[in-house]
């Protein structure tokens, strides 16, 4: 196995221990705050599997905590480190860090990513995995992008590495 899969398969099982260290009734099922399952599943590259909300594209952003984390809150201006996988709303992938192996580490508010993604991302704590709905307007709009077709939605699963 490459290391870089090795890594990423690591990365997912901490972020899983603590919801899975929650499980009490044997069932195997973590709760989350809400009292529903935790989404802690992971595809073969260690990556989240992502599953689409059933039903039309949200209208307005949508932001989930599928697990929460405990450590620092992101803030505008943090450097944060993250690894993502992006969907558009017809089920394409057109971006994922654990494709490329390794995480994204960027500063939180510089304006290089969709509104939905900044918005989504803001409050997020260290160690926590959020899905985030984007309705078109908050992502690519009317223009598209490799994989996102014009007008299309986007769903994003983030887990929050490092806030700095």
């Amino acid at each position: 196995m490459p290391i870089h899969r090795r890594t990423a398969l690591m990365v997912a099982l901490a972020l899983a221990l603590p919801a899975l260290a929650g499980c009490d009734d044997g069932a195997g099922d973590a709760a989350d705050d809400q009292g529903s399952p935790a989404e802690v599943a992971v595809d073969a590259e260690g990556g989240p599997e992502v599953e689409l909300p059933e039903g039309p594209p949200p209208e307005s952003l949508v932001v989930e905590d599928l697990v929460e984390g405990d450590g620092e809150v992101v803030t505008h201006g943090a450097l944060l480190t993250v690894h993502y996988v992006g969907l558009a709303w017809s089920g394409t992938e057109f971006a994922s860090s654990w494709e490329h192996g390794q995480p994204l580490t960027y500063e939180h508010g510089e304006g290089r990513w969709v509104e939905g993604w900044q918005e989504g991302i803001a409050g997020m704590r260290e160690g926590g995995r959020r899905r985030i709905l984007v309705p078109p307007e908050q992502g690519y709009g009317t223009r598209g992008a490799p994989g996102v077709a014009p007008g299309e939605a986007l769903v994003f699963v983030v887990d929050l590495l490092d806030v700095s």
